[in-house]
């Protein structure tokens, strides 16, 4: 006899256990994004409160474990804080990208929890929507996540982001239950289209307070739900939440890979993003982990049309065909929702950073991922500081306060430098190399040398480069390809490294220099931490590896930037698999020809630049040198000033 789906559920020996099910089928799902008759009125969910997103994909069951084991932490914590009073709805809702795709060991964990596969009529295009409340003690499956794996690692060291607050939680909030919420698609559509689900059905129905983001295989630290929570209720202009994210530290510090991507996050959380928020905009909420207040993404249909799309129409366009310069933009498309949501005529919503919302992340396991990854964020936060800029007239001539339209004008101005310094990031460093080669020589028995030396470094620089953009830009995959890179990458760091140090060593005005810069940066990260206990963590693996960072970040971020212009029009995700151009046949040639273009302008500009400095410098390279530090470390400057302002504020209230 045929046994119903429901019927195998309540059979499942779990006393907390009570699912609802649906097997919707609708036509047209192979068509990203049409879930008009996706009704989940039938399906008794309760309302209002927190909703919690983690989208997944082909991550393994132990990144989902670990997941939600720090999560069940986190809102553990945030209902200690709150005492026995507090009584919101707790919803964890796991949105997976097609069941084909879903990894053996994320279906034995789903089976752990009560889902039994094989899911029934898999050949159909049907969601599978499940509905339960559960024991947060039950989510919170630590003994699931594999031994002395990747994310055990992440949810140990997020655990020590936590700081004192780990005591007692267990005992006092056992017995909590939450809405968990399980909808599984039978074929894959992409991340966008899982948010527009999430956000166009689940959320409207439910309409949550706040919903938060959460990708497999990040973990929050305790504290980071309720510190979000409570930056919602102390500031009611507050749209969005930036948090602090970290990888772990490396365990190797001969690990180049792991060192850089440690150092990279660290220096965003503990310095970078506090100039973002200075500036007056914060152009992106990690997708890792990051919290929205509904009310600033619903749809008002109070508000005249004439005032354009709301926030989630323009949000989800990146599922429509795309131009490659829309298709660049949506390639990091929580940028786009950041804007959307500061440019909401007169609600003069902000999005603010949370220093003490900490969470851990993974990050890529080889160079080739790193590339693929930071292709996707480089060329989308380039394209949207255009498009942030490009609006300031319309935010202008809206019906917003002078003091909003003031903040709008210099954070467009600072984003605006912010792009163009990392556009000429190229230009940059071919001038620095022939001004450090004009210090290293400019004295005594060696200045009949300058010349050889400059042209020698030219070439051990420019050749490997010319190397690299080839092969990125004609996507060559072979092994040897990979170590042609590896190797040019090494002797660009060698070269850097050794004019560097030359000219340090024979110019100690440039030694003075270097050391101002860089006690400005330690202040920065030294006043971050005192602002956020928890950072401290991270200081002593920072520390260790700086130097290491410091020595392969420029000839690093060159070679990403390299990468992700050669490669503009390959608009895939890059990573996980997913790593072939999302975009008709028809389209590929209007694409390569916008590559073309685009490549050219980058090479044009980056030369021309190069050359402009050379001839204005070229009397006193120490000066040139001097300037191009000084443009480097103006977001350290504001993030130092901002970070305190904000402790003296914060010192001055508490007398």
């Amino acid at each position: 006899m045929d046994v119903s789906i429901e019927e195998k559920i309540a059979s499942f020996p779990v006393s907390e256990l009570a699912f609802d099910s649906l097997a919707h089928g609708f036509s047209g799902f192979g068509e990203k994004g049409t879930y008009d008759e996706f009704d989940l009125k039938s399906i008794s969910c309760e309302q209002g409160g927190l909703i919690f997103l983690i989208t997944l994909y082909n991550e393994s069951g132990g990144a989902l474990a670990a997941t939600l084991a720090a999560l069940s932490d986190s809102i553990a914590h945030l209902y200690a804080k709150n005492g026995e009073e507090y009584s919101e709805n707790i919803t964890i809702c796991i949105i997976v990208d097609g069941v084909k795709e879903m990894s053996s060991s994320a279906q034995i964990f789903f089976e752990s929890q009560g889902i039994e596969f094989p899911l029934p009529v898999l050949d159909k295009d049907d969601i599978y929507f499940y509905n339960a409340h559960k024991g947060l003690h039950r989510l919170n499956a630590v003994n699931e996540i594999p031994v002395a794996s990747t994310w055990l690692d992440l949810y140990k060291f997020s655990v020590k982001c936590s700081g004192d607050c780990q005591d007692k939680l267990q005992t006092k909030c056992g017995d909590i239950s939450v809405q968990f919420l399980v909808c599984i698609k039978s074929k894959n559509a992409g991340k966008l289209d899982s948010h527009k689900l999430f956000y166009q059905k689940i959320c409207d129905y439910i309409a949550p307070s706040y919903c938060f983001q959460i990708d497999a295989g990040t973990c929050p630290a305790k504290e980071a739900v309720y510190n979000v929570w409570y930056a919602f209720q102390r500031q009611e202009n507050m749209g969005a939440a930036s948090t602090s994210l970290y990888t772990h530290p490396p365990k190797n510090y001969f690990n180049l890979l792991s060192i850089w991507q440690f150092n990279d996050f660290a220096k965003k959380s503990l310095a970078g993003i506090w100039g973002e928020s200075a500036s007056g905009y914060i152009s992106v909420v990690p997708g890792q982990f990051s919290a929205i207040r509904w009310a600033a993404l619903a749809s008002d249909p109070k508000l005249p049309p004439q005032i354009g799309p709301q926030p989630l129409d323009v949000y989800l366009k990146g599922l429509q065909p795309l131009d490659p310069f829309e298709s660049a933009i949506y390639q990091t498309e929580d940028r786009i929702l950041c804007k959307e949501i500061v440019n909401r005529p007169k609600f003069g919503w902000k999005i603010r950073h949370v220093e003490s919302a900490i969470a851990v992340t993974d990050s890529c396991n080889s160079w080739s991922e790193l590339l693929k990854q930071r292709k996707r964020w480089n060329s989308g936060a380039l394209f949207s500081k255009i498009s942030f800029a490009s609006g300031l007239k319309r935010y202008v001539k809206g019906e917003n306060s002078i003091s909003q339209k003031l903040d709008r004008a210099m954070s467009s101005t600072l984003h605006t430098f912010w792009g163009v310094f990392e556009w000429l990031l190229l230009g940059i460093f071919l001038y620095s190399i022939v001004a450090l080669t004009g210090l290293a020589f400019n004295r005594g028995s060696v200045d009949q040398y300058s010349n050889i030396a400059t042209f020698s470094a030219i070439a051990l620089v420019v050749i490997p480069l010319m190397f690299q953009i080839a092969i990125f830009a004609n996507d060559v995959k072979s092994d040897l390809s990979q170590k042609i890179v590896y190797f040019s990458v090494v002797v660009q760091v060698l070269v850097t490294f050794v004019i560097g140090m030359a000219a340090v060593w024979m110019n100690p005005d440039l030694l003075r220099l270097i050391l101002i810069v860089m006690a400005i940066f330690i202040g920065t990260i030294a006043l971050s931490c005192i602002k956020n206990r928890q950072s401290s963590n991270v200081v002593i693996p920072f520390a260790k590896s700086s130097i290491q960072y410091s020595l392969i970040n420029p000839v690093v971020s060159l070679i990403l930037w390299a990468y992700a212009v050669t490669n503009i029009h390959d608009n895939s995700w890059g990573t996980k698999g997913l790593d072939s151009p999302d975009y008709k046949s028809s389209m590929q040639s209007q694409y390569k020809k916008f590559r073309r273009y685009y490549v050219l302008l980058w090479l044009s500009t980056n030369i021309a630049v190069a050359v402009a400095l050379y001839v204005i410098f070229a009397n006193n390279h120490l000066l040139g040198i001097t300037v191009l530090l000084t443009l480097s470390i103006i977001e350290n400057v504001i993030a130092m000033l901002a970070i305190s302002t904000r402790h003296i504020r914060n010192v001055y209230q508490k007398i």
